[in-house]
C-alpha cells in the first residue's frame, strides 16, 4: 500500500514538474502533451507488464519492485536530460525521455493491482489518495525546490518505498533472506548513486537551472541568440505560476519581463524628459492622450508600462492588477530605473485575477486598460490559456459595468485577426444589452502602427471603446487627426474611416457572417468556449494527433482483449466466438470509464478555475479534492455489498453526477459570488470531492468482478482505460472548442452510458460461460513473488498446494 501511495503521488508530482518545464521550453499548445504523455506512458507500462507476465518482455517489468526502482532512477535522469542536454531540443526525443518514467510507473501500479484482484478497491483508494496528495503538494513544491530538487525528492522517496517494501515482503512472506536483501541492495545501490551524484551536483544544477534559459525558439530564446543585441538575464523568479525573467538589451530605453520565455512586457527607464518623450511616442500612449485617463485600472500590468504611461498622462490613481507576482517583484528590484513604478503614491497593486477583482469591487474607473493580456504559460489541463476568461463576452460586460459614466475600455492585441475578434466580442457584449451592431461600432476606435515604422517597443493594434456614448463629430475628428499626426494606421473611426467594417455597420453582413468569411477563427470567445487565442478554424493538428493516438491505442487494446477471450473459449472447448463479442464488452466497460472520467474532470477543473479566479491554486485544490473523493468512492465500489449484478450501476451513477455538474457550478457561482477565497475553495473542493466520490466507484468494482474471472488481464484493463483516457482528454477538448464545455460534458455522460451497457453485456456473457470456463490461475506475481524471483517461488507455492490437497 505504501509503495502504491508513493508511486502515484510521485507520478503526479513528476507530471506537474514536466508541465512547468515544457511551459518554459515550448508554446502552450505543446504543453498540452504533458497529460497525454503521462497517461499514454502509464497505459504502455501496463500493457508491457501484461506481456511480461507471459514471458514476452524484459525481466524488469515482471516485478513491481523492479519497475518502482526503475521509476525512482529514471525521474531525476529524465529531468536532467531535459534541462541540461541539447538532445532535448528535439520534440520526439523530449517525448520519449519524458514518457519513460511514466512507463515504469504504469507497469508497477498495474502489477500491484494484478497481485490482489480481490483488493482492487483498497488499492484504488491508495492509488487515488496518493495522486490527490501529489496534486496538492505540486505547486508549492515545484516553486520552492525547483525542477531538479523535485526530481531528486521523487527519486529518493520512490526508491526508499521500494526498498522498504522489499524488506517487509521478505520478512512477512517467508522469502529467503538472501534474495530479499539482494533485491533491496540493488535498489538501494541505484538510489545511492543518484543521491550521491545529486549531492555533488545539485548546487551547480540549481544555479544553472535558474540562470540559464532553455527556451528553444520562444521569443526569449531567440532574443538571447542575437549576439548584437547583447541581451542578458538580470533576474529570475520561479514560482507556482511561471518562470519570470527580467532581461536587458543594449537598448537602454527599457527592460523587459518575460513569462515562461514567451509573453513579454516592458518597463521604461524613467529618469528625465527624454524618457517621457519615448513613452509618448509609443502607440500604447494613444488612448491616454485621446482623453484624460482619470482613474485607471490596468489589467495584466506586467512590467508596468501602462502604469507608467497612465501616471505620465496625469492619472491621479492607478490600480495595477497582475496575476503573476514574479513580474511585480522583479520590476521592484529595478528601483529608480523604472521610477519605482509599483511603489509610487497613487499606485495600488493587486496580485490576483483581474476579472474576479472587478466583479467584487464597487469602485468605478474612468479607464480600464487591457494590454496584450497573455502569459504564454500553461496549467495542467486544457489548451486554453489561463487568461482566456479575461477576454470573453461575459468578461467585457463585467468591465463595462465597472466603468464610470463616460469611461473607456482599451484593449491592445497582437494582430489584425485578434483585433477583429475583439471588435466582434464587444459587439456581442453590447447586443446582449440591447444595443445594435451599428450603434456599437459608433462607440469604438481602432488604430495600429503603420507597417515598417517603429512606435515605441510594442507594435500592436488597439481598440478604444466607450460603451456609454458614440464617438461623433469633433471627437471622431480628433481621434483621426491624432492618429495621422503620430503616423498610426487607422483601422476604424466612426464617420471618418469605416471601410473595413462598412458592410457590418450597414447590415450587409452579420457578425457571424464576417466570422465565417475570415481566414482565421474570429468568433467571439465566451465563458462556455473561452478560447480567445485559438486562431485555427477546425481542430488544431496537435489535438487531433493526440485524439487519433488515443483512439488507436484504445482500439488496439480492445482488439487484444477480444483475441484473449476467444483464445480462452477455445482452450475451454467452446467455439471462438462464444465468449466475446467482436468489440469486447469487458474492455469497452473500462474504455468508457477512462474517457468519461477525463471529460468530466476537464470540464470541472476549467469551470471551477473561472469560479475561484486563482488558476494554479484552483487546479491543484480541485484536482486534489476530485481524486481524494474518488479514492473514498473506490472503497464503496469494492465492498462485498456491491455485487457483480451492480457492475453497471456505477457508470449510471457517474452519468447522473455529471448531469448535476453544470447546475451545481451555476448555483455555486450565484450563491457564493461574494464569498472570500477560502470559502469558495471549501465549496469548490466539496463539489469536486462529491463528484469524485461517484466517479471512483465503477473502476474498482469492474476490476473486482472482471479481474476475479481473468486476473491476468488486469494490467490490460489498465491499458485500455489509460488509452481511452488519452482519447477523452483530447476528445473532450475538441468538443469544447467546437461546441463549448456543455458538449464536452455531454461526451463524458455518453461515455459512462456506453460503459454501463458494456458492463451489463459483459456480466451476462461471463455468467453464461462461467459454468464451462475453468478458473484461470493468475499469471501475475504478488509482492512477495516479485522479491523472491517470481516464477520459482510461484512453482513452489503450487507444489505446496498440491501436496496439501493430496
Amino acid at each position: 500500500m505504501a509503495l502504491l501511495f508513493t508511486l502515484t503521488s510521485s507520478t503526479v508530482l513528476f507530471e506537474v514538474a514536466l508541465t512547468r518545464l515544457f511551459s518554459t521550453r515550448f508554446y502552450y499548445n505543446f504543453v498540452y502533451f504533458t497529460l497525454s504523455i503521462a497517461v499514454l506512458g502509464i497505459a504502455l507500462g501496463a500493457s508491457t507488464a501484461h506481456r511480461s507476465a507471459h514471458g514476452r518482455s524484459v525481466t524488469v517489468f515482471q516485478s513491481p519492485l523492479r519497475t518502482a526502482a526503475a521509476f525512482a532512477i529514471s525521474v531525476p535522469a529524465s529531468v536532467a536530460l531535459l534541462i541540461f542536454t541539447s538532445a532535448a531540443r528535439s520534440l520526439p526525443v523530449t517525448i520519449v525521455t519524458a514518457a519513460l518514467p511514466f512507463v515504469f510507473s504504469g507497469a508497477a501500479v498495474s502489477r500491484i493491482f494484478a497481485s490482489r484482484a480481490s483488493a482492487s478497491a483498497l488499492f484504488y483508494f491508495f492509488d487515488l489518495s496518493g495522486a490527490a496528495l501529489g496534486a496538492g503538494l505540486a505547486p508549492a513544491l515545484t516553486a520552492r525546490a525547483g525542477l531538479a530538487g523535485t526530481a531528486l525528492l521523487i527519486g529518493l522517496t520512490s526508491g526508499v518505498a521500494a526498498v522498504a517494501t522489499s524488506l517487509f515482503a521478505g520478512v512477512t512472506r517467508g522469502v529467503r533472506p538472501r534474495r530479499a536483501w539482494m533485491s533491496a541492495g540493488l535498489v538501494a545501490l541505484g538510489i545511492t548513486v543518484v543521491a550521491a551524484g545529486a549531492a555533488v551536483l545539485v548546487p551547480h544544477l540549481l544555479v544553472t537551472e535558474l540562470r540559464t534559459v532553455p527556451y528553444g525558439n520562444k521569443p526569449l530564446g531567440e532574443l538571447l541568440k542575437q549576439k548584437d543585441l547583447q541581451a542578458q538575464v538580470l533576474g529570475v523568479n520561479w514560482d507556482e505560476f511561471s518562470r519570470t525573467d527580467l532581461v536587458s538589451t543594449k537598448d537602454s530605453r527599457y527592460d523587459s519581463v518575460f513569462i515562461d520565455g514567451g509573453a513579454a512586457s516592458q518597463v521604461y527607464r524613467w529618469q528625465g524628459p527624454q524618457d517621457e518623450t519615448v513613452m509618448r511616442e509609443d502607440i500604447a500612449f494613444y488612448p491616454l492622450e485621446l482623453a484624460a485617463p482619470g482613474k485607471v485600472a490596468v489589467i495584466g500590468a506586467g512590467a508596468g508600462r501602462e502604469v507608467q504611461m497612465s501616471l505620465l498622462a496625469g492619472s491621479p490613481a492607478v490600480t495595477a492588477i497582475e496575476l503573476n507576482r514574479g513580474s511585480i517583484e522583479l520590476v521592484r528590484q529595478l528601483g529608480a530605473y523604472a521610477g519605482n513604478v509599483y511603489d509610487r503614491p497613487g499606485v495600488t497593486v493587486v496580485s490576483g485575477d483581474a476579472r474576479r477583482f472587478l466583479e467584487r469591487t464597487t469602485e468605478r474607473f474612468d479607464t480600464i486598460y487591457l494590454s496584450l493580456v497573455m502569459t504564454d504559460t500553461a496549467g495542467r489541463f486544457g489548451a486554453s490559456l489561463i487568461e482566456s476568461y479575461a477576454l470573453t463576452v461575459e468578461a467585457f460586460r463585467t468591465y463595462m459595468a465597472r466603468l464610470a459614466p463616460g469611461g473607456r475600455l482599451v484593449v491592445q492585441v497582437h494582430s489584425g485577426d485578434e483585433l477583429t475578434k475583439v471588435v466582434l466580442t464587444l459587439v456581442e457584449a453590447m447586443r446582449t444589452d440591447g444595443v445594435g451592431t451599428a450603434d456599437a461600432l459608433d462607440r469604438l476606435i481602432a488604430v495600429g502602427p503603420d507597417p515598417g515604422q517603429e512606435h515605441g517597443t510594442v507594435h500592436h493594434p488597439l481598440v478604444v471603446f466607450r460603451p456609454g456614448r458614440a464617438f461623433l463629430g469633433d471627437e471622431a475628428a480628433r481621434a483621426a487627426d491624432l492618429a495621422t499626426r503620430d503616423g498610426f494606421r487607422i483601422y476604424y473611426v466612426p464617420l471618418k474611416w469605416e471601410e473595413p467594417l462598412r458592410d457590418l455597420k450597414s447590415g450587409k453582413t452579420t457578425p457571424a457572417g464576417l466570422a465565417r468569411s475570415s481566414n482565421s477563427y474570429v468568433t467571439p470567445a465566451t465563458d462556455v468556449r473561452p478560447f480567445f487565442y485559438r486562431s485555427e478554424k477546425g481542430v488544431p493538428d496537435y489535438i487531433a494527433g493526440v485524439l487519433a493516438a488515443g483512439l488507436a491505442g484504445t482500439y488496439l487494446a480492445l482488439g487484444g482483449l477480444g483475441r484473449f477471450s476467444r483464445a480462452a473459449s477455445v482452450r475451454a472447448g467452446g467455439p471462438a466466438s462464444a465468449t466475446s463479442a467482436p468489440w469486447n464488452p469487458a474492455g469497452l466497460y473500462f474504455a468508457g470509464l477512462g474517457f468519461g472520467f477525463m471529460a468530466v474532470e476537464m470540464v470541472l477543473i476549467q469551470r471551477l478555475t473561472a469560479f475561484l479566479g486563482q488558476p494554479v491554486l484552483a487546479a491543484s485544490a480541485v484536482l486534489g479534492a476530485l481524486l481524494g473523493g474518488a479514492g473514498i468512492g473506490s472503497i464503496v465500489g469494492g465492498r462485498h455489498w456491491w455485487p457483480a449484478r451492480r457492475v453497471a450501476i456505477g457508470p449510471i451513477l457517474c452519468s447522473l453526477a455529471a448531469l448535476l455538474v453544470w447546475p451545481g457550478l451555476t448555483l455555486a457561482r450565484t450563491w457564493a459570488f461574494t464569498w472570500p477565497l477560502t470559502g469558495r475553495l471549501v465549496l469548490a473542493g466539496a463539489l469536486a470531492a462529491g463528484v469524485g466520490f461517484v466517479l471512483g466507484i465503477p473502476f474498482p468494482a469492474g476490476l473486482s468482478h472482471f479481474g476475479s474471472e481473468r486476473p491476468g488481464e488486469i494490467p490490460r484493463f489498465w491499458a485500455v482505460n489509460g488509452a481511452a483516457a488519452v482519447a477523452g482528454s483530447a476528445g473532450s477538448l475538441t468538443l469544447a472548442m467546437l461546441g463549448g464545455f456543455n458538449l464536452a460534458l455531454a461526451s463524458g455522460i455518453a461515455a459512462y452510458g456506453v460503459s454501463a451497457i458494456a458492463g451489463t453485456v459483459a456480466r451476462a456473457t461471463t455468467s453464461a460461460t462461467s459454468s464451462r470456463v475453468p478458473t484461470l490461475v493468475s499469471d501475475s506475481m504478488d509482492i512477495a513473488e516479485s522479491v523472491s524471483g517470481g516464477e520459482e517461488y510461484a512453482r513452489s507455492r503450487q507444489r505446496e498446494a498440491g501436496s496439501s490437497e493430496n
